[in-house]
C-alpha cells in the first residue's frame, strides 16, 4: 500500500481509491471514513473516538467488542490475554538471567514448541500454512495456548529457582519445563482412553 524510499514516501493513488470502467469503485477505509464523517459528522466522531481508543490500548474496547462475540471467541480472547501475560513474565525471567540476544529468545521458545508439538515455530507456521511473518500464537487454539503458557510459566520458575545462567542453561530449563507438561498432557490422554476402554 505504502511505497517507501530512503528520500521519500510516495503514496499510490490506487492505494487510495480506484474505479472500474465496468462499474464498481474501491476506497480506502480511512478516505470512506472522512466521507462518512461528510455525510454524518457523529458518526465521523465516532470512529475517530474508537480509533483513538484503539490506539491508547483501551481495554475497555475489547471488552465492549467480546460482550457481542461468540463464548469460544471469548474464551480464546482471555486464554490469549492471559497467555500473553505469561510470555513476558517469561522473557523478563530470559532477560534477567542472561539472555539478551533475539536469536536465544527464539531459540529458548523453540524448546517449548519442540518438546509440546514436535516442531519449532518455522515448521508450525508452514504446517499450518501461515506466513512468515505471522504470530504462531493468534493461530494457535485455546488448548494449545493453554499448554504453551503453562510451559512458559513453569519455565520461568525453574530458571529463577535453579539461578540458570545464560542462554544455554535457560534452554535447558525450558526444554525440562515444556516435557513436564507434555508428559502431563500425554498421561492424562492415556488414563481418559483405558477408561473409556472400561465401558
Amino acid at each position: 500500500m505504502w511505497e517507501k524510499s530512503h528520500k521519500s514516501t510516495k503514496i499510490r493513488v490506487s492505494s487510495v481509491y480506484y474505479s472500474r470502467g465496468s462499474g464498481g469503485a474501491w476506497g480506502h477505509p480511512v478516505l470512506a471514513c472522512a466521507y462518512a464523517g461528510y455525510l454524518n459528522p457523529k458518526l465521523e466522531v465516532e470512529v475517530r473516538e474508537t480509533w483513538l481508543r484503539y490506539r491508547s490500548g483501551d481495554a475497555s474496547l475489547a471488552d465492549e467488542i467480546l460482550q457481542r462475540a461468540a463464548p469460544e471467541a471469548n474464551e480464546w480472547a482471555g486464554t490469549r490475554a492471559l497467555a500473553r501475560a505469561t510470555r513476558n513474565g517469561y522473557t523478563s525471567a530470559l532477560k534477567s538471567h542472561g539472555v539478551d540476544r533475539p536469536i536465544d529468545f527464539a531459540v529458548c521458545t523453540n524448546e517449548t514448541y519442540l518438546s509440546l508439538f514436535d516442531g519449532d515455530a518455522k515448521t508450525l507456521k508452514r504446517n499450518r500454512n501461515l506466513p512468515k511473518s505471522a504470530n504462531l500464537r493468534d493461530a494457535m487454539t485455546t488448548p494449545e495456548l493453554t499448554y504453551v503458557m503453562a510451559a512458559e510459566s513453569l519455565a520461568s520458575e525453574r530458571i529463577d529457582e535453579m539461578e540458570c545462567d545464560g542462554a544455554q542453561e535457560c534452554r535447558t530449563a525450558t526444554r525440562k519445563s515444556a516435557s513436564y507438561i507434555r508428559q502431563a498432557i500425554e498421561s492424562d490422554r492415556a488414563d481418559r482412553q483405558r477408561q473409556k476402554q472400561l465401558f
